[in-house]
């Protein structure tokens, strides 16, 4: 395959379309080595320079909205949304789940106003620093944390209890603008109930990457990959140390700077894959609790979701991968972190690269670049369907084997179960084979 990169465009064209493949281009300004591998091995053709011959453009999230702006082709596709920062802003976010609950609750849809309280209480810095004052008189003790609006792993958060504390810092910042890329804007944090009494592992905190591809937001359409991982901190948990961030914070690119290990007794960056985490689960709390709990988790992200929808500039040339980072305490409340637009798809060990390397594969599937779906599809290699204008309901073939599930629609969410991609593709493969080719 990597001879094809030495040939000429019209000499590729010729050889796949004699093979009946069609040639695919992408341009990869910023994509990982992961997605470049993933490309590579699909017999995808890179393009350099200012060429719009291509099918996929990686390009970097300052580029969005250039390239969307552009007039594109009918198979050309960005790995983004416009206004993907709607829902992966903290300070955003928490703004839209909160007009979503003043909505529902408008409606006298509580069960759906509840969910938007997934988010710990928070307020943004500067401009809601008088209600924060408020609210941190009423509960004396209480541990909370700053986060930057914008930021990425782990800089700039800390935690504090008294107020001279915060302060102290605030007072030491210039909340006048901050430059991201090319655009200026307010240097806006957020100050939030730090959820002191998480679930641990071996003593240990841990936060759950979860992985959602978005396929369209008008309609929504929502897959949710099996695969994910417990992010693990380096440090015994003690609430007693704020200042030591390796007890708090779980960012892999932060702890994997400790010399720590994992459960296994292996450094792999912290991680814990997700199947290990629901059988340690299941073992302690029984397949219900377990169960009930990755229902908790799909709605969360629908929840989440829904509250951006309206905000989100439909775009059918794009879809996007986002990375969930939820936290559970030691009652198995799920409370949601942040949302995280272009993931890191970087590689820390080889199990850790077979995750990435399959989910790129399996979202290529998904937005299905070579036309080989019928679009009917509830499942796609690693990713599950939980939402195509409305909740998709797990299969369930009879009440009697759906147990205490039987009188309610589960969505189609299987986090952590057996991720049988291989076989499960190997079997739509031979199903196309004898379906009608596509004109």
């Amino acid at each position: 395959m990597l001879d094809d990169y030495k040939k000429s465009d019209n000499q590729i064209v010729w050889e796949r379309n004699k093979q009946g493949l069609k040639l695919l281009r992408y341009k990869a300004q910023s994509a990982s080595i992961v997605v470049r591998e993933v490309l590579r091995d699909r017999g995808w053709n890179q393009v350099e320079g200012e060429s719009n011959i291509w099918d996929l453009n990686w390009c970097d999230l300052g580029d969005i909205q250039n390239v969307l702006k552009s007039r594109l082709g009918d198979n050309q596709y960005v790995p983004n949304f416009w206004n993907f920062y709607e829902l992966s802003r903290k300070t955003l976010l928490n703004r839209n789940m909160n007009k979503l609950k003043k909505a529902h609750l408008r409606e006298g849809r509580t069960e759906e106003a509840k969910l938007c309280d997934c988010i710990p209480v928070s307020f943004e810095l500067p401009a809601q620093y008088m209600m924060f004052v408020d609210e941190h008189k009423k509960h004396s003790g209480q541990t909370w944390i700053v986060k930057p609006a914008i930021g990425s792993r782990g800089k700039g958060i800390f935690l504090f209890r008294k107020l001279k504390d915060l302060n102290k810092w605030k007072a030491g910042k210039d909340f006048l603008k901050v430059t991201e890329g090319e655009e200026t804007m307010p240097d806006i944090w957020l100050v939030q109930k730090y959820i002191d009494n998480p679930y641990l592992l071996g003593g240990k905190k841990f936060d759950l990457r979860l992985y959602v591809l978005v396929q369209s937001f008008s309609p929504l359409k929502v897959w949710v990959n099996r695969e994910g991982f417990a992010r693990m901190s380096g440090t015994t948990y003690d609430l007693s140390e704020l200042k030591d961030n390796y007890i708090h914070l779980t960012n892999a690119s932060l702890q994997l700077n400790e010399k720590c290990v994992t459960l296994d007794n292996h450094k792999q960056g912290q991680k814990w894959h997700i199947r290990k985490l629901r059988e340690m689960l299941t073992a302690r709390h029984g397949w219900v609790v377990v169960e009930n709990l990755v229902q908790q988790l799909g709605h969360i992200i629908l929840t989440s979701l829904f509250s951006v929808q309206k905000n989100i500039n439909q775009n059918r040339h794009s879809f996007e991968l986002f990375g969930y980072d939820i936290l559970l305490d030691d009652k198995l409340n799920p409370w949601l972190l942040e949302v995280n637009s272009r993931p890191a798809l970087e590689s820390t060990d080889e199990e850790d690269h077979d995750l990435k390397y399959n989910m790129i594969s399996d979202v290529l599937n998904v937005v299905d670049f070579e036309g080989r779906m019928s679009g009917s599809e509830i499942r796609i290699g690693g990713f599950d369907l939980i939402y195509d204008g409305a909740p998709i309901p797990m299969p369930c073939p009879g009440s009697n084997e759906c147990g205490p599930f039987s009188d309610v629609n589960r969505l189609n969410i299987f986090l952590g179960a057996l991720n049988d991609r291989e076989k499960h593709l190997a079997s739509m493969r031979e199903w196309q084979n004898l379906l009608p080719k596509k004109c």
